[in-house]
């Protein structure tokens, strides 16, 4: 009967410490973070004339670097926007490029 009581006392635990991965290592500070930050440290591209192109973290990107960011990429309208004068970059490998 004890035996029963110590299970269902250490079995919630041991899952519950399982599940949070307090034990892993976290990254803090991912490639694409950095990659945003030399972006944002760029200083060569109005925030207001700049934007980024099917970006997963897209909310992260605006929060970073001010510039509008989107998580998906119309190429026609990204053609358009090239002829008008914005800079549009997207993400490859980590790093922020031109289109």
């Amino acid at each position: 009967m004890r035996l029963i009581w110590l299970a269902l006392l250490i079995l919630p635990i041991r899952y519950s410490v399982e599940r949070t991965k307090i034990f892993l290592p976290r990254e803090t500070n991912p490639i694409w973070v950095e990659g945003l930050k030399e972006l944002a440290d760029g200083g060569n591209q109005d925030p207001a004339k700049t934007l980024i192109f099917n970006d997963p973290h897209y909310i992260e990107a605006m929060f970073y670097t001010g510039i509008t960011a989107y998580s998906w990429m119309p190429i026609e309208k990204v053609r358009e926007l090239k002829a008008a004068g914005w800079r549009v970059y997207e993400p490859k490998d980590g790093r922020y490029v031109p289109w």
